[in-house]
């Protein structure tokens, strides 16, 4: 008979991030090595999920500097933006381009958090 949490074992040894369930919240284990107590609820962390800017983040995007993943040697400033496009430099391109091809100078991804 496998162990109950066997299938969240196995994916910890494989490297996937592991939460415990303390009754009220979800927690990260970083620092120790899960104990796998029969009585803790365990399971693999949910993955972040990127999605693209929209028109309702204009103000924090209008200004930002970003440079194309290919490494291409140049930067570019948004400058404008629509509904449906951003304005990156001299090209409009649709929100899925700029968190595609694009990061920030930072490399923080062109993208916000699906909530």
């Amino acid at each position: 008979m496998k162990h109950k949490h066997y299938d969240v074992i196995v994916a910890w040894a494989n490297g996937e991030e592991v939460q415990a369930n303390n009754g009220a919240k979800w927690y990260d284990i970083t620092s120790w090595i899960p104990t796998w107590n029969e009585d803790v609820e365990y399971r693999i962390k949910p993955k972040s999920e990127l999605i693209p800017f929209d028109f309702t983040d204009a103000e924090k995007l209008i200004g930002k500097v970003v440079r194309h993943k290919e490494g291409f040697d140049c930067v570019a400033v948004l400058l404008e933006c629509n509904l449906q496009h951003i304005c990156i430099g001299n090209d409009f391109e649709i929100y899925e381009v700029l968190l595609q091809d694009y990061t920030f100078l930072d490399d923080s991804p062109c993208g916000k958090l699906k909530e």
